[in-house]
């Protein structure tokens, strides 16, 4: 694709056109200069994965991208961007017949970041927050056959090898100063009834939801002085167990 000559919002334009929209639609937009753009109602769809859930922002907005180094074929040295409204209904890692996890996000917008170098990209992923997350876990025979091949490993009996895994998911919040809290407590006795479930009847699910009162930005609460059972009871992290 030529975007030689083409500002940022022509280019993204023509990125949009030029499979007819099914990687990238949005429903208006304008420019902000030669190197800047805002969209909104965007939706985003990889035409490779049919069956994944498209990504949807009420707006995209741009202020500064290395337009001279795009149009050269180059990824860019700098880029200012903010995203309000993303949600990522359902993103789903599976190995067949063995488990799937599903993460689903409600992000209520990153922070305008400047990057010089786009090594740095991963820091935009530390300055959203979040207003809503939730993660799955379908085991289907995973924790039993990895039970069943750490005991054959170590010489142990299955029965051995998921004492020792229960002791150490009961010991976890004591090797953390300020780990334990009643929230502590309840999300570890759900994970170990999720795990002894799993790995004895080969099969159960793990649904863990995070609904803090106001929208939370991890970056800030990972420098909190607060003690983790604190930063735990803040995020709103609760876990349920379906045999």
């Amino acid at each position: 694709l030529d975007l030689s000559g083409l500002t940022a919002f022509q280019a993204i334009e023509a990125i949009a056109q030029a499979d007819g929209g099914q990687m990238l639609r949005f429903e208006s937009g304008e420019s902000i200069g030669e190197e800047g753009f805002t969209l909104r109602g965007v939706t985003i769809t990889d035409p490779d994965s049919p069956d994944d859930q498209p990504l949807t922002m009420a707006s995209l907005q741009v202020d500064r991208v290395d337009m001279a180094s795009i149009r050269e074929g180059k990824a860019p040295d700098y880029l200012a961007v903010s995203i309000r409204g993303l949600q990522v209904q359902t993103i789903r890692l599976a190995l067949p017949d063995l488990l799937a996890v599903d993460l689903g996000l409600s992000i209520c917008g990153y922070q305008n970041l400047a990057l010089a170098d786009l090594a740095q990209a991963p820091l935009l992923a530390m300055t959203f927050s979040i207003a809503e997350a939730s993660l799955t876990i379908e085991d289907s025979a995973f924790l039993k056959r990895l039970l069943e091949a750490q005991a054959a490993q170590e010489d142990k009996t299955a029965d051995e090898i998921l004492a020792d895994w229960l002791t150490d998911l009961q010991e976890a919040p004591d090797m953390v100063e300020g780990g334990t809290s009643p929230e502590s407590e309840a999300l570890l006795s759900t994970v170990e009834a999720f795990v002894r479930g799993t790995a004895e009847k080969g099969s159960g699910t793990l649904r863990v939801r995070m609904n803090p009162g106001q929208p939370l930005s991890p970056l800030a609460l990972m420098l909190s002085p607060q003690k983790p059972a604190e930063k735990l009871a803040q995020a709103g992290i609760t876990a349920t167990y379906e045999p």
